[in-house]
């Protein structure tokens, strides 16, 4: 036992008589995130009456509610449409809709008037807006629209209704 070469000597020995050249292979990973947007949240208003003028039903008199959606988007601007649905919507003979949007950061908690008139149907209204962006804490923006129907006259009594399509594009 004092003269044999230990086995691992020999093991080592006969792995460096039969080593062969190197290789080497890159191994990696690609992924990608596609752009979205998404409307979520979506909460419908309710129309109150304008106490003194009886012509009028709107989400800015006593009982109205705003609509409000709240908007994602992983860019850094997107579009959003809104386009007045007059077919779908329930409105007095000869009357019509008006709207105005508003928003609300998520990050700030800020209500603003985006500077938009009163769009009357068939008029469509467009804006952009910066990212829902992780540097803010924003979860998206909130936006809140409020509409009103107005009648010739005086409103006859009946339920009426406003239709706003909302759509965002990256």
């Amino acid at each position: 036992m004092k003269n044999s070469i230990p086995s691992f000597v020999v093991a080592g020995l006969v792995a460096i008589g039969f080593a062969g050249s190197a290789s080497a292979v890159p191994v990696g990973a690609t992924g990608s995130i596609a752009t979205t947007c998404a409307i979520q949240n979506v909460i419908p208003g309710v129309l109150g009456p304008n106490r003194t003028n009886a012509n009028e039903l709107s989400t800015k008199y006593t009982g109205g509610i705003p609509a409000a959606v709240n908007i994602l988007c992983n860019t850094t601007t997107s579009t959003v449409t809104i386009t007045p649905d007059v077919a779908a919507s329930v409105l007095p003979p000869g009357g019509f809709l008006e709207y105005q949007i508003r928003k609300v950061s998520a990050s700030t908690g800020i209500y603003a008037n985006l500077d938009t008139p009163n769009f009357k149907q068939p008029e469509q209204a467009s804006y952009t807006t910066p990212p829902a962006g992780a540097a803010t804490g924003s979860r998206g923006d909130i936006l809140r629209i409020d509409t009103e129907v107005v009648a010739p006259g005086v409103m006859p009594p009946g339920t009426y209704s406003t239709v706003l399509d909302v759509t965002v594009t990256p």
